[in-house]
């Protein structure tokens, strides 16, 4: 019986120091940086909680770039995109800095840590603040989202948001401490109070070079 104690306590404390290092190592890019990259999707949607507003754009095309393990950066462009506020369209919507109707420029950065509660790699993307136009409507943009990646070694992947509601699929997830971060995508129109919004994504990417996320 105290052999069986002492081999379970060995197995708990190796378990403990595994999960304590993978976290310490945080998923990372693996390949050769610089690596650029470019993107596609059709029907990406914004939804805000309480039908505050729904974005929903045609497609999107974006570039980007992984500047190290650790840095990725971005350059969103949506397409053909309109909005309806509380069930009511305000027509086309436009980025306060984009000169086409219907384009909106998103543009962030990307960091990678663990879904909460495993030793599942996924994305972090923090937008900073997004402004754009419908019509009369100013609609504001903050925060970050989480979401899910797919990339094993090769020069295509692919990213993932889902959320209904305005509440995204993963709010929270680990960062490399092993700390539960909180992660929420808002939005506020204008100038009301800002309502936690979700974005409905999926991606699919085209690399210079191979990479892969290693956890």
């Amino acid at each position: 019986m105290k052999y069986l104690k002492t081999t379970l306590l060995v197995a708990m404390t190796m378990c403990t120091i595994g999960v304590a290092s993978a976290w310490a190592a945080l998923p990372e890019f693996s390949g050769e940086f610089p690596d650029g990259f470019k993107g596609a999707s059709t029907s990406p949607k914004f939804e805000a909680s309480g039908g505050a507003i729904v974005l929903e754009c045609e497609k999107t095309e974006d570039v980007g770039t992984i500047n190290s393990a650790k840095s990725l950066t971005f350059d969103i462009l949506y397409l053909g995109c309109s909005a309806k506020v509380l069930g009511i369209s305000v027509g086309k919507c436009t980025g306060l800095n984009d000169t086409t109707t219907g384009s909106i420029l998103l543009k962030g950065t990307t960091t990678l840590g663990f879904e909460l509660g495993t030793l599942i790699p996924v994305m972090v993307q923090s937008i900073g603040t997004l402004h754009y136009e419908c019509g009369s409507t100013l609609v504001v943009v903050s925060g970050c989202m989480v979401g899910t990646i797919t990339l094993a070694k090769s020069s295509t992947g692919e990213w993932l948001f889902k959320g209904s509601g305005g509440k995204q699929e993963f709010t929270d997830y680990t960062n490399d401490k092993g700390e539960m971060i909180s992660c929420l995508l808002e939005t506020s129109v204008n100038g009301g109070s800002a309502k936690e919004a979700n974005l409905i994504w999926h991606e699919v990417l085209t690399f210079v070079k191979p990479v892969e996320v290693k956890d």
